[in-house]
């Protein structure tokens, strides 16, 4: 696993490219001071993502988890991330979010299996799923400012917890997503929203 830090204080700058670890997770650890200042490119791991700090709160770029294999999410109690891409190889490879997360801007369910565990996950912007998206436990929460779109080919395995919007609901034809059981879906705020389904069998 790639630790940040290691074994003294250290920085970290990105603002473009692509930081890829491809055979182990991040760590972020509280060990040691940490300078971050991310404003932009890519961190994407097949491992894990786990946090323990409060001052990790990249202003932009994503953070990307895909690949083969089941792994965990966390950013840190008081920490954030900006995008958040989950790209899993398959609807069986599933990323469980293991702490309560705070999305700066979008989260994008790419592929893969988004599972979110009993946790809250706040999204400032809006929440767009190709992938699967899972919400077993009465304690799940998804928080959207904006939209929530599913996207041909998406899918769900939602029969607890909360979801709410603020901005569009759309259901886009070739979506295999539905929600059962005894979840509540909540429309806030004061501006007008829609509803809309394109798919006969969502």
């Amino acid at each position: 696993i790639s630790l940040w830090p290691g074994n003294q204080d250290a920085q970290l700058w990105i603002d473009g490219g692509v930081l890829d670890f491809k055979d182990q997770g991040i760590h972020l650890n509280d060990n040691y001071n940490l300078l971050e200042v991310i404003a932009g490119g890519v961190i994407r791991t097949t491992g894990s993502f786990i946090g323990e700090r409060n001052d990790f709160t990249p202003v932009g770029g994503y953070v990307e988890l895909y690949g083969n294999g089941n792994v965990s999410l966390s950013h840190g109690i008081g920490g954030g991330l900006f995008d958040l891409h989950i790209n899993k190889s398959t609807s069986s490879d599933k990323v469980s979010v293991i702490q309560n997360l705070d999305l700066d801007h979008n989260l994008s369910v790419l592929s893969g299996n988004l599972d979110i565990n009993g946790r809250t996950v706040d999204v400032a912007g809006d929440a767009d799923i190709t992938g699967k998206l899972s919400m077993t436990l009465e304690s799940s929460e998804l928080n959207v400012v904006s939209d929530i779109t599913w996207l041909p080919g998406s899918s769900s395995n939602i029969t607890n917890g909360q979801i709410s919007f603020r901005g569009n609901w759309t259901y886009s034809n070739g979506t295999n997503a539905s929600l059962t059981g005894a979840n509540t879906l909540t429309v806030e705020g004061s501006s007008n929203s829609l509803l809309l389904n394109n798919d006969p069998d969502a």
